[in-house]
């Protein structure tokens, strides 16, 4: 069997793009700040920090917020039960 695999792509209010790609008990964020906004974006799913593919710079979700960056943001969440 192959395994399950979904690409979502979240709606926010904040006119930031923000795509998950799942695949069995991994996701892949990608948060691009189009607008470069400041502030905090809600990702109440996952919580901890994290590693920007992009430049190896932390992202660090904490109390379901993540702060937003003007760099786009790539990062992998590992051993995640669904939702």
């Amino acid at each position: 069997m192959g395994a399950h695999r979904q690409f979502v792509l979240h709606d926010n209010s904040q006119e930031v793009l923000v795509c998950e790609y799942q695949c069995e008990d991994t996701r892949v964020f990608g948060i691009f700040n189009v607008r470069g906004l400041e502030g905090d974006l809600p990702l109440a799913t996952i919580e901890g920090e994290f590693v920007n593919l992009i430049d190896n710079q932390p992202v660090i979700v904490e109390k379901g917020q993540l702060k937003l960056s003007r760099k786009p943001q790539i990062f992998v969440c590992s051993n995640l039960s669904a939702e």
